[in-house]
């Protein structure tokens, strides 16, 4: 029985880390529709980067007196619908936050941040 919430989190670090994986696969759309340079394309990788490497840490920090268990399904389907959106984006700051936004849940979704 032990084994089963372990289980649980299999799905939820295979979106969480599919979506790193989903961007490259949309920029190329992305630049067509938006009509991007190449320096839009690399800010937006950068922006995912960065928010990665900055915002988790930090808000992890913050988090850390909530069980891991009990916001888990919340940052794993925030994440989803965030990279979901990122093909009905109306322009390029919304794309900018849509990368942003499933940045900061990745905390929520991992218990050791």
């Amino acid at each position: 029985m032990a084994k089963f919430p372990i289980l649980l989190h299999i799905p939820g670090h295979l979106w969480v880390d599919a979506s790193q994986g989903i961007l490259p696969v949309a920029l190329v759309r992305l630049k067509e529709t938006f009509d991007m340079t190449y320096f839009q394309m690399g800010l937006v990788t950068a922006i995912l980067n960065i928010s990665s490497s900055v915002i988790q840490p930090n808000l992890r920090i913050h988090l850390r007196p909530i069980p891991a268990g009990m916001v888990s399904p919340y940052g794993i389907l925030w994440t989803a619908v965030s990279m979901g959106l990122l093909g009905w984006a109306p322009n390029y700051t919304i794309l900018l936050l849509l990368v942003v936004w499933p940045d900061s849940e990745r905390p929520l979704s991992t218990p050791g941040g």
